[in-house]
């Protein structure tokens, strides 16, 4: 048992410290999770739950690298935001859509505008 990164419940009750992750339950290798809080450590009455690991609210998944439902890493950050409350996300975009949009309606009218005088100076 690795004292730095396990707690050792006895024969093969083997759980992480916070900050880590076991590979499975077969297994006494843990690994460093790449958001140290995302990993909370297990006590001895969560074992049968939690036997490979257990996440903070947020996240999911193996070495709680993943985000929960309704939940998104944003840039380079680890840390899984809530969508839902966070509404200047969901601005930007809507307003990037909107200037493509605006572009593409530009291109397309100065094109057919090119167009058109092109065939009447063929005329």
């Amino acid at each position: 048992c690795l004292q730095d990164k396990s707690n050792c419940f006895g024969g093969d009750r083997i759980a992480p410290k916070a900050g880590f992750w076991r590979i499975s339950t077969k297994s006494d290798n843990f690994i460093a999770c790449p958001l140290t809080e995302s990993c909370q450590e297990v006590t001895e009455k969560e074992y049968d739950l939690f036997p490979t690991g257990k996440c903070q609210q947020n996240y999911e998944g193996n070495a709680c690298s993943g985000c929960a439902d309704y939940y998104a890493k944003f840039s380079d950050e680890q840390q899984c935001i809530d969508c839902r409350e966070d509404r200047w996300y969901y601005a930007k975009f809507a307003l990037a859509i909107v200037i493509q949009i605006i572009l593409i309606v530009y291109s397309v009218y100065c094109t057919i505008g090119d167009s058109n005088s092109k065939i009447k100076s063929i005329r």
